[in-house]
């Protein structure tokens, strides 16, 4: 069974997205391809607590297209 989970503004893990966002900002790191990791860390991380894992990118089939969300828990 999935645990609730409630994550706040001043919970660790979204402090510690930020403190890596500013980092890069630190060194004019601005393009989103570079951002992904951070985020991707933040979701994988949540994602942890709920016992869920993350999977980036993964293809998916959609009729007769391939898309490729930046996410699948």
């Amino acid at each position: 069974m999935t645990r609730a989970l409630h994550i706040t503004s001043s919970h660790a893990l979204i402090r510690r997205y930020y403190q890596e966002l500013e980092r890069y900002g630190a060194r004019h790191v601005e393009h989103e391809s570079a951002l992904r990791s951070a985020f991707q860390g933040l979701l994988a991380d949540s994602a942890r607590l709920a016992g869920w894992n993350l999977e980036p990118e993964a293809p998916l089939r959609i009729g007769d297209r391939l898309v490729r969300p930046d996410g699948t828990l």
